[in-house]
């Protein structure tokens, strides 16, 4: 039977000795948080607006506003740029890939929980989006 320390990430900015015995893990919760603090920002079961989206790309690192997101969207193909009825309305790319939930026209689409997975590793942790 082997003893060994090894170093873990926490959900606080640094890292805890975690005992392990023979390859295994004694605290099972300290590796649990570990896994939960790779993306910090709360991802929602169900859907939410744009607005909410920000926050949780804001909490995960990535700098953007309401209206900067949605520029950054319309740019990036997700939401149509067209002026009028389809202004901000899930493209048919991102309704197949369903990232978005259209209401009726012209009230806010909403982003599904896989569409928030998505946009907050496509844009957070790869810090893609930047508007020059």
């Amino acid at each position: 039977m082997t003893t060994e320390l090894i170093k873990i990430s926490t959900d606080t900015a640094g890292f805890k000795l975690v005992p392990v015995i023979d390859g295994l893990f004694l605290v099972s919760e300290i590796a649990e948080k570990a896994k939960k603090a790779m993306i910090p920002g709360k991802i929602y079961d169900s859907d939410v607006f744009v607005r909410e989206l920000a926050g949780i790309l804001r909490a995960n690192g990535f700098r953007t506003g309401v209206f900067n997101l949605f520029s950054i969207l319309r740019r990036d193909g997700w939401l149509c740029d067209r002026k009028g009825m389809e202004w901000n309305t899930p493209t048919s790319k991102s309704m197949e890939l369903e990232l978005f939930k259209s209401n009726a026209p012209g009230r806010p689409p909403r982003v599904t929980h896989k569409g928030q997975r998505f946009f907050v590793n496509h844009y957070a942790l790869n810090k893609k989006g930047k508007l020059s």
